[in-house]
């Protein structure tokens, strides 16, 4: 296990998440290169930190909205599949993305939750309202584990040859139970790094969550050869994005193990 710079999420609210499924569309985005297998955590608690919440509303905090570039692209976890693709058309609303090309939450009850983000990416989860896909409408009630994850980023027109980066201590979605009986939530922390070379991008890293007295994790390490490829890992994914002023992200979902119980989120590394 490697020595992470923890970023921390608490345990709040009740919403849960499906689990992930590797059958979305919605996008082109082509497989990267494959990666190593995960094992269990240590046994040190992370110390958790408690973000702004509003009751029925959303919760989180972001510095300014999401600018779409020229690769705008996006990535949205539900229980009906894993979606990633170009990003046509997104609406911003206090921070919190309602609208994602086809995909809608809406109602006066909606609440988006885990909000942040900054002029090079969005992050969140869809998590009371009613989403409308091209599959149909359906009504998030807060509690029923069905909530959407999402990411928005600028992808990049190129890979750098060479290169090495350190990434920061990440942001998250809190994770969310989708099986199992142990916490509906769980705290996470993480680490990254980022190199580039003349074969493409290098990700080395992983994902912790802990609940109760369990904890799990998923690896990052993976290969890139693909400007706006997505690898999947070992219960992970793994995306570049451009996170301006020369800077580089890692983006994309985890799916985590802790005891008997699986927890899913996403996640953004800023590198540079």
């Amino acid at each position: 296990m490697r020595n992470k710079r923890k970023y921390m999420l608490a345990v709040v609210g009740a919403s849960a998440v499906l689990l992930l499924q590797a059958c979305g569309g919605g996008g082109d985005d082509g497989g990267g290169g494959g990666g190593s297998g995960g094992g269990s955590g240590g046994n040190t608690a992370p110390t958790n930190t408690t973000p702004d919440t509003t009751p029925g509303g959303n919760t989180g905090i972001y510095s300014a909205p999401f600018e779409a570039g020229a690769v705008a692209r996006y990535l949205l976890v539900a229980s009906n599949g894993l979606k990633s693709g170009p990003l046509d058309t997104h609406e911003q609303v206090d921070g919190a993305i309602v609208t994602i090309n086809d995909n809608q939450l809406s109602g006066d009850d909606r609440a988006v939750l885990d909000v942040s983000g900054d002029a090079t990416f969005a992050l969140g989860s869809w998590g009371k309202g009613t989403v409308t896909t091209a599959q149909g409408a359906y009504t998030l009630t807060g509690s029923d584990g069905r909530d959407y994850h999402y990411v928005l980023y600028n992808g990049l027109q190129a890979l750098p040859t060479s290169g090495s980066f350190a990434c920061d201590a990440g942001t998250f979605t809190i994770p969310a139970r989708i099986s199992g009986t142990g916490p509906m939530q769980g705290s996470v922390s993480g680490e990254a790094q980022l190199a580039f070379d003349s074969g493409g991008a290098i990700v080395e890293g992983d994902i912790e969550v802990r609940a109760s007295t369990f904890d799990g994790d998923n690896d990052l390490d993976t290969r890139i050869s693909n400007p706006n490829a997505i690898s999947f890992t070992d219960g992970a994914n793994v995306k570049l994005a451009d996170a301006g002023n020369g800077a580089y992200a890692v983006v994309g979902s985890y799916q985590v193990t802790a005891g008997d119980s699986v927890y899913l989120g996403t996640y953004r590394f800023l590198c540079k």
